[in-house]
């Protein structure tokens, strides 16, 4: 894993440990949180590494089957992880552990992310029977409440394919990429 100063545009990777890269398909992409002291790896056995900066072991966070996708909060405390059962757990990295129950199950989720606050997702369903790909909602992380949802393709936005949402800075938007 290499992280750069944009600033100076020198390549820092002495700052993260050397993270393997794992040979399997579909393992995830990695998250940090805003000043790229923690990165949490996915792995396509369902393990979540979480890799800090030290000369330490990654602490290993276990609930899942199969690849991920995963969101972490800007502050680093927050982790939400789904698996492709559409299991989608909240993880206290404080604990390396989940905050209760799960937020979903049987709900697989392609694309997600958390708010600039880390108190709401966003996510796009990996629906294959849905028109436009799956809908994409909004939901409060520690209730699981819905807060909003859109089905693109019925409000004439097209099919939205991307593996990648974002919040705008204040949280008011999200931005996705229509195929």
């Amino acid at each position: 894993l290499y992280t750069w100063d944009l600033a100076t545009g020198e390549r820092t990777e002495s700052r993260m440990p050397k993270i393997e890269k794992e040979k399997a398909k579909n393992a995830g992409w990695p998250v940090t949180n805003r000043d790229v002291s923690k990165v949490a790896v996915p792995r396509s056995d369902g393990r979540i590494e979480i890799w800090e900066q030290s000369d330490a072991p990654p602490r290993i966070l276990r609930g899942h089957d199969g690849p991920l996708a995963l969101a972490m909060s800007r502050d680093g405390k927050t982790l939400v992880s789904t698996d492709k059962k559409g299991t989608t757990l909240v993880w206290d990295l404080s604990v390396a552990e989940p905050t209760g129950r799960p937020l979903f199950q049987g709900r697989p989720l392609a694309a997600m992310n958390l708010s600039p606050d880390g108190r709401t997702l966003v996510a796009r369903d990996s629906d294959p029977t849905s028109r436009a790909g799956g809908a994409l909602a909004t939901w409060d992380v520690a209730s699981g409440e819905r807060r909003a949802s859109i089905d693109p393709a019925a409000v004439g936005l097209g099919h939205i394919d991307t593996p990648f949402l974002a919040f705008s800075p204040d949280g008011r938007y999200v931005v996705g990429n229509p195929k």
